[in-house]
């Protein structure tokens, strides 16, 4: 196999469908590049199944994280060539490095040139940085949530209420959804609780927020239990065994979707104190410019 073959590592495990899935994919393409393709069964090894369980399949290329879950072949085909790229470049990078034995050294007016270059370079981005935080923008507060943008449409879904009744995601078309998948059992979707109440505390009174928490426990006796005598001050929907949050993509609970007029603008994995300031501002710029 040569050196500058693409090393491609998949994690599975059995009675895994999308494992499968990703299988086909890879197996359609292969055949007219050199690959090295491996694929490792994290039920034989108790570290892989604690670091990877929540995301099988996951895919490696050249040793870099490319997928995990779910991914489509126009996905899978960007992410060899981007491969290829890289390793062209570190080719030229070191073919030059093999046959250049002296060490450029720039003039000396190119090197003022360069310096100022990076001042104002520098300059920008701290008054850009210092624009930012004075406006307390969506760009500011976003990052300091870790929000990933997004713009698409979301997997509609007509779901039934813990308090009763139903509730269909078009409904909402026309707000600011703040839309949560967790479950009872999941510990970070525990630990984020009572953050996701305070922050439906301070934007309850705005009639253009809605807040969702999908459940996917296997029914709602759980849930029932797990609010015990603190009802849920927010909407509360029953997703048994995850159905909706798998076909969202959903690997590992808690995943949050920011949906405004009926597309997903932001989405965040993982937990979040969702009572910090920058949680509340970044949804409130969404509110404000209603």
């Amino acid at each position: 196999m040569s050196e500058h073959a693409i090393n491609i590592r998949i994690y599975t495990k059995s009675d895994c469908p999308l494992c499968d899935e990703m299988s086909e994919i890879v197996n359609r393409a292969s055949g007219k590049d050199q690959w090295q393709i491996e694929y490792v069964d994290i039920e034989t090894d108790e570290d892989l199944k604690q670091k990877y369980g929540q995301e099988i399949p996951v895919m490696f290329i050249n040793g870099r994280k490319a997928f995990k879950a779910r991914m489509t072949e126009s996905q899978f085909s960007k992410k060899i060539e981007k491969a290829k790229q890289l390793m062209n470049s570190s080719a030229e990078i070191e073919k030059a490095n093999d046959t250049n034995d002296q060490v450029f050294v720039p003039p000396t007016p190119l090197l003022a040139f360069f310096f100022a270059a990076v001042l104002c370079g520098f300059g920008y981005f701290i008054f850009q940085g210092f624009q930012e935080s004075k406006l307390g923008g969506r760009q500011l507060s976003g990052k300091l949530l870790r929000v990933q943008d997004r713009d698409n449409l979301p997997l509609q879904f007509d779901l039934e209420k813990m308090t009763g009744g139903r509730l269909k995601l078009a409904e909402l078309k026309d707000k600011v959804v703040f839309l949560n998948f967790w479950a009872t059992w999941c510990p970070p979707c525990v630990e984020e609780m009572p953050s996701i109440r305070s922050l439906h505390s301070k934007l309850q009174s705005n009639k253009n927020f809605e807040m969702l928490l999908v459940s996917a426990d296997e029914s709602r006796d759980p849930v029932r239990k797990f609010f015990g005598n603190e009802p849920a001050p927010f909407t509360v929907l029953l997703d048994p065994e995850g159905d909706i949050a798998r076909q969202y993509g959903t690997t590992r609970f808690p995943e949050t979707y920011v949906i405004i007029d009926g597309r997903v603008r932001g989405f965040i994995e993982g937990p979040r104190d969702w009572d910090s300031w920058f949680s509340e501002a970044y949804l409130q710029t969404f509110l404000e410019a209603r």
